[in-house]
């Protein structure tokens, strides 16, 4: 299973978050097939319809049948003595060498896992279920193509195979193929309605397509089916958060993190959504937490720098994305480091880490941090540039907020009065009274302008919505002697 993303560590500009989260779950579960020594692909297939019984049912040896009940009990170990013990006396049987490569599998012996896997489709070419586990090993291997191929196999010989849809559907949601995830994974659950994390991973893929009700219910049948599975309440608290039922996120998430508190990844599920959510002290803890059971979970890293951010302690943000940049060039953690740098008013090292960002990740919120960065440095060509591209990537955003009022700024400050009075006009008409410096900047145009009493009008909206908002030292900085300014006005 890789560790969730928080949805707020993808970038954070000017309180605007904007999410991809994802959690790529390999199976916890085996839903064992029928394979004898030697099969014959399967035609009669149709979704809703296992064949479900023990692979190698038909072998008759006690050492083989101990080291399947030893398999159901998940004591790899003896499995591997058993079955190698089974293949010496009889090496032409093809399910011992499945259970011995599962068992080395699930003790992270990858490569003899692998070697297993060919030994069996060596004996039987037409094995399903080796196909469907040489191509989670060869997942695990990070040979993903031919870990797609295998699947794809295993599918072709027999389409009933619930862990190949589900890890096809694993490998279409790493790509962004949510469609085709979703396929593969309403077919795994067709077959096998019992597999809690088919459920579980089905309930992430239908998140990240913002079927949001649909993912509680998804997440839920997973708790229906295996009550401890924690990181499915991890899950389905992601799914409440996002439609702002932040006490049922919470229960769910204290209910994962109970019981499941030396599980690494049912933590860093806690800390990417205890993240989103914004309750940043719980999220320290929870991405501290993580980050002990699993140091190189830079994922849990960054979310926990995000929250640091969030609480404002804008320094331990900046040490903890950094430290995450330590295991690569990520795009994100040099974005949100330039966000930190931006706060520390270090506006050239944001800049730089804007562009190593950028040159990884073409992004447009990116594109406007680096321009609002510029703007700080006085480089108003720079950030007009900056935000010409931000809004050549993401058009259907130039409007809002944030991104008119950029823009208008640096045109103001470029003498380009009359570029700078639309867009303030725009900021006005479209948010009303979210932006209430607009209304003093536009009034400064009028003033200079000479239409007084335009300004004079400007200027006494822009003080009252100041009044309301006391603590705001910027607003409170341009009131300061307006109230002197518009009597001249008036003369």
């Amino acid at each position: 299973m890789k560790k969730i993303l928080s949805h707020s560590i993808i970038i954070l500009i000017l309180g605007i978050l904007v999410a991809a989260c994802s959690i790529f779950q390999y199976p916890v579960q085996v839903t064992d097939q029928t394979q004898s020594a030697t099969s014959s692909p399967r035609t009669d297939f149709q979704p809703g319809d296992p064949t479900t019984v023990p692979p190698g049912s038909e072998i008759k040896d006690p050492d083989f049948q101990a080291g399947v009940a030893a398999y159901k009990s998940k004591d790899f170990e003896q499995v591997q003595n058993l079955m190698e013990q089974v293949i010496r006396k009889n090496p032409r049987l093809a399910p011992p060498y499945w259970y011995l490569g599962r068992a080395k599998y699930e003790k992270g012996d990858y490569e003899s896992a692998l070697q297993q896997m060919e030994k069996a489709l060596a004996i039987d070419p037409n094995y399903a279920l080796a196909y469907a586990d040489r191509g989670i090993i060869n997942s695990a291997l990070g040979n993903e193509s031919q870990a797609v191929a295998d699947l794809q196999h295993a599918l072709e010989l027999d389409p009933s195979l619930a862990k190949a849809h589900h890890n096809l559907g694993v490998h279409y949601y790493e790509q962004g193929q949510l469609d085709l995830a979703i396929q593969e994974y309403d077919l795994a659950v067709q077959i096998d309605s019992t597999r809690s994390s088919s459920w579980e991973t089905r309930a992430q893929v239908l998140r990240a397509m913002g079927r949001l009700d649909d993912c509680t219910q998804s997440a839920s049948r997973a708790i229906d089916n295996d009550a401890q599975n924690w990181s499915a309440y991890a899950t389905r608290a992601s799914c409440y958060a996002d439609v702002g039922n932040g006490e049922q996120a919470s229960a769910d998430i204290s209910v994962a993190v109970k019981n499941g508190p030396q599980d690494a990844e049912v933590v860093a599920q806690a800390c990417a959504i205890m993240t989103d959510m914004r309750a940043n002290q719980q999220a320290i803890e929870y991405c501290t937490s993580s980050i002990a059971l699993e140091p190189s979970d830079y994922k849990s890293i960054i979310n926990r720098g995000v929250a640091y951010f969030n609480s404002e302690n804008y320094q331990q943000a900046l040490n903890d994305f950094s430290s995450a940049l330590e295991f690569g060039e990520i795009p994100v953690a040099y974005s949100n480091r330039g966000n930190a740098y931006m706060k520390l008013s270090e506006y050239q090292k944001a800049v730089d880490d804007y562009k190593k960002s950028l040159d990884l990740y073409p992004n447009g919120y990116v594109y406007y941090s680096m321009g609002f960065a510029y703007t700080q440095l006085q480089d108003y060509e720079s950030a007009l540039s900056a935000f010409e591209q931000g809004d050549t990537l993401d058009p259907e955003r130039s409007s809002e907020n944030y991104r008119l009022w950029g823009k208008a700024q640096v045109y103001d400050r470029l003498e380009q009065k009359d570029k700078a009075l639309e867009l303030y006009t725009r900021l006005i008409d479209q948010y009303q009274h979210q932006r209430p410096e607009a209304y003093y900047f536009r009034g400064r145009i009028y003033e200079e302008k000479g239409m007084n009493e335009a300004a004079i009008e400007d200027y006494q909206v822009f003080l009252e919505l100041a009044s309301q908002m006391p603590n705001n030292a910027y607003l409170q900085m341009l009131a300061y002697d307006l109230n002197e300014r518009i009597e001249n006005l008036k003369k």
